[in-house]
């Protein structure tokens, strides 16, 4: 994400299927949507 602000470009450089994959990971390991944290951070450097 530091690179792109499309979370689906970087769910899938990151060898997710889809960013559908990316979110349900990301939820059962941080118990939060990547939506919620992620707009609350303009940019990730």
């Amino acid at each position: 994400m530091s690179q792109t602000d499309c979370m689906t470009r970087s769910a899938m450089d990151a060898g997710f299927s889809d960013a559908s994959h990316f979110s349900h990971c990301f939820k059962d390991v941080f118990g939060a949507n990547p939506s919620y944290v992620f707009k609350r951070v303009s940019r990730l450097e």
